[in-house]
């Protein structure tokens, strides 16, 4: 649907983000999902209608861990900078962390990775930190930074994401609202989800979608961009700035628009500093464990045991896995966090079994060991000097257990072609 409103619409634009573990499920599961991408891609190409941006990777609260250099987040985002190259061949330049995180210090960490803007929650108090009255719809600086950060217009937003089954709009009604806004940019944002899952189509949800780009055609004052464009219309141009301290850390993932989600409670605090703890163990193991590791990280593990109530936590708990037990995935992730720090923390038994490979490349060599491979009894033996060397040491590291490949020359190939050897 979208590559169509694209294709048909040049003022439209969209922009979208997705963590590496949903690419990654689609890549494995449901390939069609990555050539749908690939083509919405395609299909804004020549008018830059849209722009993918980049993320965590495991969509985690990396960026909450108090490690100062926040290496695990930036080692996230630079695996999912990876993926989105190797996927759609383009490096994403503008940013937005989980639930659209943020504080002073993640913001620090993203304009040093040299991106150009970031996403993040709007909240009340972004506008009284100054003197003077900031717009509701401003675009801000990030703190002793350039970064431009935009925040989300969290409530025409959820006029379509959340309220729109009981309070349908049309796409007129819309545009009409969106028209009206003062300031220099609404940010839209919404989950997929929203389009034929939370809100099914007999709603009237891809109708909606299908007649919005005309809409917002009818009004000279709409001028559709994306983040890139913004950051670069807004380069230059003295922004309120933006100071949220990693305290008052904001997102979007409840009505209190702050980390309490993740961790509001005694449990959820602790199995996230125990998550948090293993880093230094999970990175020393690496592979699979460090994968594993990693994969505790994404936020809602910790989320599906909040015990708040109310319209958010319902939105939510449409996917809960759990049925909205508390307990189940509380035992569940206690379980994993300990079995996992119990491997990381012996890996050095699974690491014995791996053998270091040794490759050498000599002009001559003796009478290989047989353990070599089939082809070591082909190769013929030169006794004395640099060859009796060779094949001592050969012998040697695979009596060490130490795999050892050998490269030598053809030398009876060079005189057959009336060559002689040097």
């Amino acid at each position: 649907m979208f590559s169509e409103l694209i294709a048909k619409n040049e003022g439209f634009k969209i922009t979208l983000s997705m963590s590496g573990v949903f690419l990654e499920q689609a890549e494995l599961y449901q390939p069609e999902v990555i050539r749908a991408l690939q083509d919405l891609l395609d299909a804004g190409k020549k008018n830059s209608q849209v722009e993918f941006l980049d993320e965590t990777y495991y969509h985690s609260l990396a960026s909450l861990f108090e490690d100062r250099q926040k290496q695990e987040f930036r080692d996230q985002v630079s695996l999912h900078r990876d993926k989105i190259r190797k996927l759609f061949g383009i490096f994403p330049t503008s940013f937005r962390n989980t639930e659209l995180m943020y504080n002073n210090h993640i913001a620090d960490v993203v304009v040093d990775m040299g991106y150009q803007s970031m996403l993040c929650e709007k909240r009340n108090d972004m506008f009284t930190q100054a003197d003077h009255a900031i717009s509701p719809n401003a675009i801000f600086r990030a703190k002793d930074s350039r970064l431009i950060v935009i925040p989300r217009n969290r409530e025409l937003s959820d006029d379509v994401a959340f309220r729109f089954p009981n309070q349908p709009i049309s796409p007129e009604q819309y545009a009409g609202f969106i028209a009206k806004i003062d300031g220099e940019a609404v940010l839209l944002g919404f989950d997929y989800e929203h389009i034929g899952e939370h809100i099914w189509e007999d709603k009237g949800i891809f109708a909606f979608w299908w007649g919005l780009p005309e809409a917002l055609s009818r009004y000279e004052n709409i001028v559709a961009v994306n983040p890139t464009e913004i950051a670069e219309k807004f380069k230059d141009v003295d922004c309120p700035t933006l100071d949220i301290h990693g305290l008052a850390t904001s997102s979007w993932a409840d009505a209190g628009r702050d980390t309490f989600g993740w961790l509001g409670t005694l449990t959820q605090y602790e199995l996230f500093q125990d998550i948090q703890n293993m880093e230094q163990h999970a990175r020393r193991a690496g592979g699979e464990l460090l994968t594993n590791w990693r994969h505790l990280t994404t936020s809602d593990h910790v989320y599906f045991i909040h015990e708040r109530i109310g319209e958010d936590h319902a939105v939510h708990a449409y996917f809960n896995p759990y049925g909205g037990s508390i307990a189940q995935p509380a035992h569940i992730l206690t379980r994993k966090i300990d079995y996992l720090d119990w491997a990381t923390r012996r890996f050095e038994v699974i690491r014995k079994q791996e053998r270091t490979a040794v490759l050498m490349i000599t002009p001559e060599t003796g009478r290989l060991p047989e353990d070599m491979g089939a082809l070591a009894r082909y190769i013929s033996g030169k006794s004395g000097g640099q060859g009796e060397v060779v094949s001592a040491l050969c012998e040697g590291l695979s009596d060490r257990g130490i795999d050892v490949h050998l490269v030598t020359l053809n030398l009876k190939k060079a005189v057959s072609a009336g060559k002689r050897p040097g």
